[in-house]
């Protein structure tokens, strides 16, 4: 699998950080996980085929992953996309998306191509499995969002190809939330604004086999970027790292 970091800010907008979207290719296939804020710049960076995308999925409803869905189902439109792009997101949350995006008269129907919002597959997305696992991360809005008729529901994401695992954090309230399934990964990717840097570096130490990638970079982190990344490069190699926009790895 090869990854491309389109977007490795957190939540707090930066000058030199797209917001969270990671694309990975296999073979035929591509898939984007998340779509942050300016994702279609990263994505014309990266690749600009508007007929390669086979997939989005989006883990939560937060402005910082889903902000760029809009501009991006737009270019795709403009680029003049004729396949069908399934987008999937938590079934609670359709109706909501379907709404916003109409009222942008992002309508599949008016569109050069049609999108489809579809709850999370248990299975494959041509080359690359993919699989969504509940996270703890909206837990802390469940009064707030009850009040508002909202869902809480937020995911984590669990990626396969020809046999090499790949987990992917999204934004979770500690490590011990995805530490099972990263356990049997290759390579786990990893937010670090809601999880200590020194829990992940515990995580590493543990796990002397486990490659890690540190993405949704805080401004607090960014401020002393090199001071943190000699501190991992001295206890790690490149074996743990911190990701930057348009970085490719390969798991």
């Amino acid at each position: 699998m090869k990854l491309t970091f389109l977007g490795t800010a957190s939540g707090f907008a930066a000058y030199n950080r797209r917001s969270t979207a990671l694309l990975i290719g296999h073979k035929d296939t591509t898939i984007l996980l998340d779509a942050g804020d300016s994702v279609t710049a990263g994505y014309l960076q990266a690749s600009g085929d508007p007929q390669s995308i086979d997939a989005v999925f989006l883990s939560h409803s937060h402005a910082d992953h889903i902000s760029g869905l809009p501009l991006f189902l737009q270019w795709l439109h403009l680029s003049k996309r004729t396949a069908d792009l399934p987008i999937y997101i938590d079934e609670e949350r359709i109706s909501w998306l379907r709404n916003m995006l109409a009222g942008m008269y992002l309508i599949p129907e008016r569109l050069s191509y049609r999108f489809e919002l579809l709850p999370y597959p248990e299975g494959t997305v041509g080359d690359i499995a993919v699989r969504t696992y509940p996270n703890r991360h909206l837990e802390k809005l469940e009064d707030l969002a009850a009040q508002h008729g909202l869902s809480i529901n937020s995911r984590y994401y669990d990626v396969e190809a020809d046999g090499k695992k790949l987990v992917v954090s999204s934004d979770i309230t500690g490590i011990d939330e995805v530490a099972a399934k990263a356990e049997q990964a290759d390579c786990l990717v990893i937010e670090v604004t809601h999880v200590p840097l020194e829990d992940v570096f515990a995580f590493a130490v543990e796990h002397p086999n486990l490659r890690i990638i540190l993405t949704h970079i805080p401004h607090e982190i960014d401020d002393s970027f090199e001071d943190h990344h000699q501190i991992a490069v001295s206890q790690f190699g490149d074996r743990v790292r911190f990701a930057f926009d348009g970085m490719t790895a390969t798991v």
